[in-house]
């Protein structure tokens, strides 16, 4: 039980009740969006070569992650 004396504990019991009720109707609209994947390192200049080969493999990663269904499987 909340007590009336804590307005901050009703309204925390509200928000996470709300974030709950939020994540069950949205996880079926995720599965079917797109994710995005950022990659920050450098593709030109002296470090090239050590960009070109960590996206190779994290291309490899994501062809190996979607061949087995996605990130949601």
């Amino acid at each position: 039980m909340i007590s009336p004396a804590r307005p901050h504990a009703r309204f925390a019991a509200r928000l996470t009740a709300l974030a709950a009720a939020t994540l069950l109707v949205t996880a079926p609209a995720a599965a079917q969006e797109t994710f995005k994947v950022a990659y920050i390192d450098p593709l030109s200049g002296p470090f090239a070569n050590v960009g070109e080969l960590m996206l190779a493999h994290l291309q490899f990663a994501i062809d190996d992650i979607n061949a087995k269904g996605g990130v949601l499987k």
